[in-house]
């Protein structure tokens, strides 16, 4: 058995040089793909294929490994589709392709660029736009429908007759947004940041429900009610707070907002269109009773729009079952609670039950030697507590995720801002007797049972002001149903 677990231990060695490697030659298929298309040239290569699959033969399994590339080239060939793409200049953080996926289309690709007239040399049926692309979208078209019309903004585009017809999906997204979180717009004052074309759309959605007013905070002044964002204070009693910049998209994060929400001593609602991260620095202001709001809904919806466009079928009726599913498989479950209270073994139950990677960020600090036993050997506690945090910004950036976390993890407000980018943080409160039982002799800061219920009277109120969810009865399924119920309600 000892041997198993070390052949186990080299494969999953091999397996993470062959993923690298595999990531990075699926990005070159693509920036291959994209010399092809805007040179007219034909995707498939068989000449180059067949000597690919003539260099297996060197090796001894290479009837499996042709096998294998024959997969990579049809994987790659579908990178270099371009029929149907997004265009723009940072496009890290999209998760358009698998959105269009669940509506249906498939080969959906992406294509960065910094010139927009080069998607137009594209034999393309249908394009989406994102910023900062959308006014040249406008001015590109031929005919632009009512929305487009009334924000001087395109986002899509599909060719018609030899005609490329502009469409702002944006507008619906939006409207669906508003509608779908039940946003009451009526008579309150809105703030808007930025002044860009989502801005704009933005606006002209709001201006249906008859807002009281609605004001811009921006870097740069275009027009009427538009101010510093200096001056933020000037409208602490408005309240709606709606981001319409890029302030901490992925993998930009940033700590803190634009300005501080310490005297917004009314707001109601904040939104946020970034949706990577799940939770950005707007969403991480404020209390709790505050209604936060990410993009996602208008991502998925004005892809709804778009995608029905393209197939010529109303794929609108798909959005809130598109949404969920994204909604829950870009969430992050990060488990905190007492030592003792079965964070790991849960996390790697949950794992299993929701096909999430699990991570144990106990174990990924001990594999570099930097658990609590060995940091105390040379240093302190509080050295250790610094790595915990700079463990917790890494394993926050990436979803799908089940994070086990050390017990002492509520200790520091960053390292928990870090996890909540992406994360519900699920607080398994544990009943102390229980937690009495299983005290061993592992844990370093918990010797005896007095050293339990102190740390557990210290923690105890921290777990409660970070955690999204509490769950007391840890039965399993019971759990998946809950953390279902709260992530999609």
């Amino acid at each position: 058995m000892e041997k198993l677990k070390d052949y186990r231990k080299m494969i999953d060695e091999l397996d993470k040089e062959i993923m690298t490697a595999l990531d990075k030659r699926m990005e070159i298929a693509k920036e291959i793909g994209k010399v092809k298309v805007l040179n007219n040239l034909n995707s498939l290569d068989e000449t180059r294929e067949k000597e690919v699959l003539k260099q297996a033969n060197n090796y001894q399994n290479s009837k499996e490994i042709k096998n294998i590339y024959r997969e990579i080239f049809k994987n790659s060939k579908k990178l270099q589709d371009y029929k149907y793409f997004l265009i723009g200049k940072n496009l890290n953080y999209s998760y358009s392709p698998k959105i269009y996926e669940l509506l249906g289309l498939e080969n959906y690709n992406l294509f960065r660029s910094d010139n927009f007239k080069e998607a137009l040399k594209i034999d393309f049926l249908g394009i989406n736009i994102t910023n900062p692309y959308k006014y040249d979208a406008y001015k590109a078209c031929d005919e632009l429908d009512i929305s487009s019309q009334l924000t001087g903004v395109v986002n899509t585009i599909i060719k018609k007759d030899g005609k490329l017809v502009g469409f702002n999906t944006d507008f619906f997204g939006f409207d669906k947004l508003i509608n779908y979180h039940e946003i009451d717009v009526k008579n309150k004052n809105v703030i808007i940041v930025g002044n860009g074309a989502t801005a704009t759309t933005i606006q002209k959605v709001l201006e249906q429900y008859n807002p009281k007013n609605i004001i811009k905070l921006v870097r740069n002044l275009r027009d009427e009610n538009e101010y510093p964002i200096s001056e933020y204070l000037k409208f602490k009693d408005y309240e709606i707070i709606i981001n319409a910049t890029p302030y901490g998209t992925y993998p930009n994060f940033k700590d803190s907002y634009l300005f501080s929400l310490d005297k917004f001593t009314k707001i109601e609602v904040l939104i946020d269109v970034i949706y990577n991260p799940k939770n950005t620095p707007l969403l991480l202001s404020g209390n709790k009773n505050i209604k936060k709001v990410n993009g996602l809904m208008m991502l998925v919806s004005q892809a709804a729009k778009a995608a029905s466009l393209y197939l010529g079928e109303d794929k609108t009726e798909l959005i809130e079952e598109v949404y969920k599913k994204l909604n829950l498989r870009l969430t992050n479950i990060v488990l905190i609670g007492m030592p003792y209270s079965g964070k790991s073994t849960i996390g790697l139950k949950l794992s299993e039950k929701l096909s999430y990677t699990f991570i144990d960020l106990d174990e990924e600090m001990k594999n570099n030697q930097h658990d609590l036993n060995s940091i105390l050997k040379m240093g302190t506690e509080a050295d250790f507590r610094r790595l915990e945090v700079e463990y917790a910004n890494k394993v926050s950036s990436k979803t799908g995720q089940i994070i086990s976390t050390g017990g002492g993890i509520v200790t520091s407000s960053i390292a928990m801002n870090y996890l909540k980018r992406n994360g519900l943080i699920v607080f398994l409160d544990e009943k102390l007797e229980k937690l009495i039982q299983r005290i061993d002799d592992t844990r370093p800061l918990i010797k005896n049972k007095e050293d339990l219920v102190r740390l557990y009277n210290e923690r105890k109120h921290l777990y409660l002001q970070y955690s999204d969810l509490i769950i007391e009865d840890i039965e399993i399924d019971e759990v998946v149903a809950k953390l279902n119920e709260y992530i999609n309600n």
